[in-house]
């Protein structure tokens, strides 16, 4: 969820157009309007920080590959159930099983694909007693913890309502079937906001969770701050629960999708987090710190920028009077002038591992006429002297190709794959991904591979017009071996109806395995 700028105009518009849509069409938007923070309007005199390519990792590793690795299993995760417009796809992968979690529901499978468990997302979260008074759940995230194999997963629940909360649960074993530590979270104590988008990320002490903080409607709807809660990952584990610590980034010009690490290393003291500073060019760097209940926000006040020797644009569309930055559409697709959201650039998920953080976003590049092309950028970035590594592109100059939603993953030497939708005027809506060798030349992609080819025309618009898609995707590496991969995309299924009107389109998700040489 989550795009615009004038919060109070985007709602009041939203409402309307809802009350003169069809039921069916609205019946399917089962989560709020995707909400945006404002324009950042940015001043700091913070030096800038450019790559060091000498400091490029040289460790043993897999041999070079002449292309992008296929993958050695691939199957549909969940299908379009026709509950929501969007499905906020994402999924986690253990040792015996691939859990997916999604706005439309929760699927658990076999590594092979075999379906041994499925719910609502509702149900799923409300299958707890610890959860109550819980009528809609949206933005499901899971992540794996390979160090202690055990599920990790969150949502918000109660959009734009008082009773706003923020779900956290963990399996008790490796075996996401099993029992479950499921636990809600008041979002304020106050009931004047309501949560949004949560990131997830943890290290050897903690799980954070981090959500974007808008007043409720009958405060107008505007963005207000990030709440980032920190969670005691031991006592989750144990099945047991204490309150977590609530940090608070309130600069409100430039808080918003601080996006914690997920921290392959079990020995690190902090837990990182960084944040694409939206339409300034600019990456910032927090991190949680201190001990058990007493936890510190590094980075609010004296604040910390990786400045990227690139420009770049993370909204596909501005007014072009008011330079705000609308919610447009802007990826093409074959058989069909509407085209479909790629959304901004805020920052997808972060890695930590082998001392560099990893991290991916969408960018959108400048074109002779508006919108402007989509593209992945990425980055590995060193938190000890505060400088990149490495920053590329999953990009196509010539146009023809717009790459969203991506998700970033390192093995355990050094290799990279990265997960996205990729969309073209030649092609329906597909989930692709692309390779690097640890020692592939600096800041370069192998090409582009198709995880699953759309099967149809998109076209099924929220309240506002809004050609949904994503919102985000996940990638992992295998836990089995920690060098081979996983990635869970969208594409787009075949429509519900050939005439391809507005209300038909379909998505589903696809599992790929990806193989590196070992």
């Amino acid at each position: 969820m989550k795009t615009v700028s004038t919060f109070k105009l985007t709602l009041f518009t939203c409402l309307a157009v809802l009350t003169a849509i069809p039921w069916q069409i609205r019946a399917a938007t089962s989560e709020p309007p995707l909400m945006t923070v404002p324009k950042r309007q940015l001043k700091t005199n913070n030096a800038a920080y450019y790559p060091d390519r000498s400091a490029y990792p040289s460790s043993p590793g897999p041999l070079d590959q002449p292309d992008t690795p296929d993958t050695s299993a691939s199957f549909l995760a969940t299908p379009d159930q026709e509950t929501s417009i969007v499905p906020d796809t994402h999924g986690a992968v253990g040792t015996n099983y691939v859990m997916t979690m999604l706005n439309a529901g929760v699927r658990i499978q076999t590594r092979t694909g075999t379906v041994v468990y499925t719910n609502t997302l509702k149900g799923f979260w409300t299958n707890s007693p610890n959860v109550t008074n819980v009528s809609f759940v949206f933005d499901p995230k899971i992540i794996y913890d390979p160090f202690h194999h055990r599920f990790i997963a969150t949502a918000c629940a109660e959009p734009q309502a008082a009773n706003s909360s923020v779900l956290i649960g963990v399996s008790l074993t490796g075996d996401p079937t099993g029992q479950w530590n499921i636990r809600q979270v008041k979002a304020t104590q106050f009931n004047d906001k309501w949560a949004d988008f949560p990131s997830i990320g943890y290290n050897k002490k903690w799980i954070a969770v981090q959500v974007n903080m808008f007043f409720t409607p009958e405060f107008d709807g505007r963005f207000d701050r990030s709440h980032i809660f920190v969670f005691n990952k031991t006592n989750l584990y144990a099945g047991n629960f204490t309150a977590p610590t609530l940090l608070v980034h309130d600069q409100t010009l430039v808080a918003a999708y601080e996006a914690p690490a997920e921290t392959m290393d079990d020995t690190l003291d902090r837990l990182y987090m960084v944040q694409n500073v939206l339409d300034q060019n600019l990456l910032r760097l927090f991190w949680v710190e201190g001990s058990i209940g007493s936890e510190t926000l590094i980075g609010v006040t004296n604040a910390m920028y990786f400045t990227p020797n690139k420009t770049w644009k993370d909204f596909p569309a501005y007014h072009p009077f008011t330079g705000e930055p609308i919610p447009d559409n802007n990826a093409p697709q074959t058989n069909s002038i509407e085209r479909v959201q790629s959304n901004d650039g805020r920052m997808a998920n972060v890695v930590y591992r082998n001392g560099s953080l990893w991290c991916a976003h969408t960018f959108h590049a400048p074109e002779t006429a508006q919108p402007y092309r989509s593209g992945v950028q990425w980055y590995q970035l060193s938190p000890a002297t505060q400088s990149i590594v490495q920053i590329g592109r999953v990009t196509d100059d010539s146009g023809l190709h717009y790459f969203a939603y991506p998700s970033i993953a390192v093995n355990r030497f050094n290799d990279v794959l990265i997960g996205y939708a990729r969309h073209a005027s030649n092609t329906f809506a597909s989930g692709a991904y692309s390779f690097r060798a640890f020692n592939d030349p600096p800041n370069t992609m192998r090409p582009a591979k198709v995880l699953k080819s759309g099967e149809g025309v998109y076209h099924r618009k929220d309240g506002i017009g809004r050609n949904r898609w994503g919102d985000y995707s996940a990638t992992v590496v295998d836990p089995l071996n920690d060098a081979h991969f996983w990635t869970i995309q969208e594409y787009s299924a075949p429509p519900s109806n050939t005439n391809n009107a507005n209300g038909t389109g379909r998505w589903g998700t696809w599992w790929g395995n990806v193989q590196v040489t070992l």
